[in-house]
Formats: structure tokens, sequence, C-alpha cells
């Protein structure tokens, strides 16, 4: 009997590490993958530089000046929206975090509901006050607020 608890347990901790993880299960369909992480209003927009790595060649014991470029990047890099800051509202339903900082950097599928369909949008569809829908893509960072990359961004308004 003390076994096949053992073994129950074991196969509920697969489950739910799979599940945890973002992979399908057999059965499932490709729609489960895309399931809302959080849904409701950009409250901050975040720019920084986009694209390239900082510099990791810098002495790290080497003097300090105020005229130093932050952790090596180049100010001249362009630069444009990395992060959002998402606060769900009563009117965004049950999802499973109530605020969450989101990062873009990977470029995620970006979206716009037009009536009953949804078209492409860019980056400066993203202000402070765009009611969006959010899916996660990768591991999260179970801080407050969450912290996560985007998947798939919908502007819904």
């Amino acid at each position: 009997m003390l076994k096949q608890v053992g073994i129950a347990l074991g196969l509920l901790l697969v489950v739910g590490s799979v599940v945890a993880a973002g992979k399908m299960l057999p059965g499932e369909s490709p729609q489960a993958e895309k399931q809302i992480d959080i849904a409701g209003t950009v409250t901050a927009v975040i720019t920084g530089p986009i694209g390239g790595q900082p510099d990791q060649s810098a002495d790290p014991s080497a003097s300090v000046s105020s005229k130093d470029t932050p952790n090596g990047i180049d100010p001249a890099q362009p630069t444009g929206i990395v992060a959002i800051m998402v606060e769900a509202d009563s009117q965004s339903g049950k999802t499973p975090y109530d605020k969450a900082s989101v990062s873009l950097r990977k470029s995620p599928e970006l979206l716009k509901k037009q009536g009953d369909s949804l078209v492409p949008a860019t980056l400066d569809d993203l202000r402070e006050g765009t009611r969006v829908e959010v899916s996660f893509d990768g591991p999260v960072a179970e801080s407050y607020p969450v912290q996560a990359t985007a998947g798939m961004i919908v502007i819904v308004e």
C-alpha cells in the first residue's frame, strides 16, 4: 500500500512539473498552451537598450566614474520598449497573477483586437493605460510582482 502511494505521488510530481513548465500533455489542444497569464492595464512602460549585449570584457577591479556607461552598454545603441508592468483589474476575470513585470526582450507575438479578429500590432501601440492580455513564455520568477517574458500580448483597448 505504501509503495502504491509513493508511485502515485511520483506521478503527480511529474505531471505537475510538465504543466508548470508549460509543456502540453497528450490530448491537449495548442490553444491550452496560450493561456492568459495576466489580463489588465499597462501601468508602466520601461525603455532601454535593445539588442546587443553588455561589454563583459571590462575589468571588474577597475576604478569607477560617474561618466561610465551602466554595465558597459553603449549609449549610442538604439533604445525601445524592453518591459511593461501590468496590473490586473476587476474586468479581466480570473488569471493566475494580479501584477507582473513582463519582459519584451524576446520579441513576443504582438496582436490587437479589432472587432472579432486579431491584427498585428506594434510596440508603439503599448502605452500606459492600454488594456492587454499577456501569455508568458518560459519560466516565471515567483517574486512579487511576478517577473516573466512575454510570449504573446493581445492589446484589448
